[in-house]
């Protein structure tokens, strides 16, 4: 299961998409490993995570993590409410604002039917 928050690139980031990006990679690199250092907790809820940019439309980002069940996002949901009062989680989503604006969220899961590659659907 994925959950699934898109974000409006503004102004700042289309200005100059090298220096969003190199930020970007930055701000995850510190982003997840911060909330690990602030909540104490060596094992972090997420499995994984994916960043994907609209290609067509208006600008956006989608970030994909990847949860193990409803159980991981609900300590992740707790874990956001006890870092939120903090200085540095404060920090860290006032940077994140600077180039991004919210847009929506979504839980999405992969459909109960197998992956198929081009060969086999004849392409």
């Amino acid at each position: 299961m994925y959950w699934v928050s898109k974000y409006r690139l503004n102004r700042e980031a289309t200005a100059n998409m090298p220096g969003f990006w190199s930020w970007l990679r930055n701000w995850d690199d510190n982003w997840f490993a911060g909330q690990r250092r602030m909540s104490g907790q060596e094992k972090f809820p997420y499995q994984s995570s994916a960043y994907y940019l609209t290609l067509a439309g208006e600008p956006s980002l989608e970030i994909w993590l990847q949860v193990p069940n409803f159980a991981a996002l609900e300590e992740s949901r707790k874990m956001a409410s006890s870092l939120s009062a903090t200085a540095d989680w404060r920090s860290n989503i006032d940077e994140f604002n600077r180039y991004l604006e919210f847009v929506e969220s979504r839980l999405v899961e992969d459909a109960p039917i197998p992956v198929r590659s081009r060969s086999q659907i004849g392409m």
